[in-house]
C-alpha cells in the first residue's frame, strides 16, 4: 500500500573552492589566469565566498566567478545590450538580484571562450579606467589548492557540507516495517566517458550479495543514474559498476583503488555519489 512517510534527502553542498577541485584541469587554468590578470590591476581585490569569487575596484563590485558543470561562469559589470549583435554568446544575469551589478555572463568552456573573456576585460578595465600594477600575482599555493582531491576528503576538510533534509514523499511500501525506500543517485563526473549503463551491487541479497549476476540496473536520466528499491534496515555496502564485470568496477579521481561505499540504513532516504574513473579506463 502507499503510506506518507518522513523521507531523509542527502545532498552535497559545494563551496566555490570545492568545485573548482573537481572541476577539469583546463577549467582551472582558466580561473587562475583570469584571476591573475584582473588583480594586476590598482585596487582591484577579490574576496571568495562559499559560492562564488567577487572582485571589487575599490568599493565597485566589478565582477564575478562561479563554476559550474566543468564551466567557468564569468560575470562582468557590463552591459549585455551593448554586446546584442556581437561574435560573443552572452547571456544576461540581470533578473538575479546577486548578479544585478556584474549582469553580462560568459562562460568559458574552451580555449575561443577564454580568448574571449580578455576581450570583454578590457572592455571592463577601460569602463572604470583600471590601471596596471607592476605587481604580479602568485598562483603556485592556489595551484596546490585546488589539487583534485575525492569527495571524502573534501567533505572532511569542511569544503563540502553533508545536507540532510526531511520531507514527506509518497513512497511504495511493503507490510514489513523494516524495509526503507531508497533511492540511488550517481552522477558520472568525467566528461570525457560517454557511459550510458550503469549497475549497482551490493553486500545485501536485494542488491546480489556481491553476485554480479545479479546486479541492479540503473536508470539514465538527463545526465545521472537512478536506482529505487526497497532494502532492509542494515549496513550497507556497494559498488558502481559500467559493466556486470569486476574488470568494469569504479575506481577513484587518479584511478586508484577505492573502498566500498557505506551507508546505515535506518529511514527513507536519497543516496548520491560522483563517479570518476573505471577499472578498465586506466
Amino acid at each position: 500500500m502507499e503510506n506518507l512517510n518522513e523521507n531523509v534527502i542527502i545532498r552535497y553542498n559545494k563551496s566555490f573552492e570545492a568545485k573548482l577541485c573537481l572541476t577539469k584541469e583546463n577549467i582551472k587554468d582558466y580561473y587562475l589566469e583570469i584571476l591573475s590578470n584582473i588583480l594586476m590591476h590598482e585596487r582591484v581585490r577579490h574576496r571568495v565566498g562559499w559560492t562564488i569569487d567577487s572582485y571589487f575596484y575599490g568599493r565597485e563590485q566589478i565582477a564575478k566567478i562561479n563554476v559550474r558543470s566543468n564551466a567557468l561562469c564569468l560575470y562582468l559589470a557590463l552591459d549585455p545590450n551593448d554586446y546584442l549583435e556581437s561574435k560573443y554568446k552572452l547571456l544576461d544575469a540581470s533578473e538575479v538580484k546577486r548578479y544585478a551589478k556584474t549582469p553580462l555572463l560568459l562562460k568559458i568552456t574552451g580555449a575561443r571562450t577564454f580568448k574571449y573573456a580578455f576581450e570583454l576585460l578590457n572592455d571592463l578595465y577601460d569602463k572604470f579606467e583600471l590601471a596596471d600594477t607592476v605587481d604580479s600575482i602568485d598562483t603556485d599555493m592556489l595551484i596546490k589548492r585546488y589539487v583534485n582531491r575525492p569527495l571524502t576528503v573534501l567533505l572532511e576538510e569542511g569544503l563540502v557540507k553533508e545536507v540532510r533534509k526531511r520531507s514527506k514523499l509518497s513512497v511504495t511500501r511493503n507490510k514489513n516495517t523494516n524495509l526503507v525506500s531508497i533511492k540511488f543517485y550517481v552522477k558520472k563526473m568525467n566528461p570525457n566517458y560517454d557511459v550510458k549503463t550503469l549497475y549497482l551491487v551490493g553486500n545485501i541479497k536485494e542488491l546480489g550479495a556481491w553476485d554480479l549476476d545479479k546486479a541492479l540496473k540503473m536508470e539514465y536520466v538527463n545526465d545521472h543514474f537512478e536506482l529505487n528499491v526497497l532494502l532492509p534496515k542494515e549496513h550497507l555496502e556497494f559498488k558502481i559498476l559500467e559493466k556486470k564485470n569486476w574488470n568494469f568496477v569504479e575506481k577513484g579521481m587518479w584511478c586508484e583503488e577505492i573502498v566500498n561505499h557505506h551507508y546505515d540504513l535506518d529511514c527513507d532516504c536519497e543516496i548520491e555519489d560522483l563517479i570518476f574513473n573505471f577499472n578498465h579506463r586506466r
